[in-house]
């Protein structure tokens, strides 16, 4: 495997295998291309994850609004009635909120997902060698 005398301190070198088709310059083009769209990927779930972190805060932010109202309009309350309906309508109204948060939060991970695959798709696509055509 090491072919030279390294008996005068320089470091063993490994005997190199024979480059694959196209050459170095084709690995080094390859390698290049997965780098920038391993980036592009990179920026793309970095985006998605913003949108996700800022729904959660904005979320957070609105029910924490709608927690003050219910209890402003409880503290307003005068009859047993009044408290009942103020209850009613704050889950009602968290209840429209979370399920509208979900659904959105769902279409986020199903675009992250969709895009990642079909980017992954394609670099595979591109890393497999061609198919020799029959005679």
């Amino acid at each position: 495997m090491f072919t030279k005398d390294h008996s005068n301190g320089e470091q063993p070198k490994a005997d190199r295998a024979e480059t694959p088709v196209g050459g170095a310059d084709g690995i080094g083009e390859a390698s290049r291309s997965f780098a920038k769209q391993s980036g592009a990927i990179a920026g793309q779930v970095g985006s998605n994850v913003d949108a996700i972190v800022g729904g959660a805060a904005r979320y957070g932010q609105q029910a924490m609004g709608r927690q003050m109202d219910a209890i402003r309009a409880l503290a307003d309350a005068r009859t047993p009635e009044d408290v009942v309906r103020v209850q009613i309508d704050y889950g009602r109204r968290a209840f429209e909120a979370y399920v509208s948060e979900v659904r959105r939060m769902s279409d986020v991970m199903a675009d992250l997902y969709l895009s990642s695959a079909r980017n992954l798709s394609e670099q595979a696509a591109r890393l497999q060698p061609p198919t020799p055509k029959a005679d």
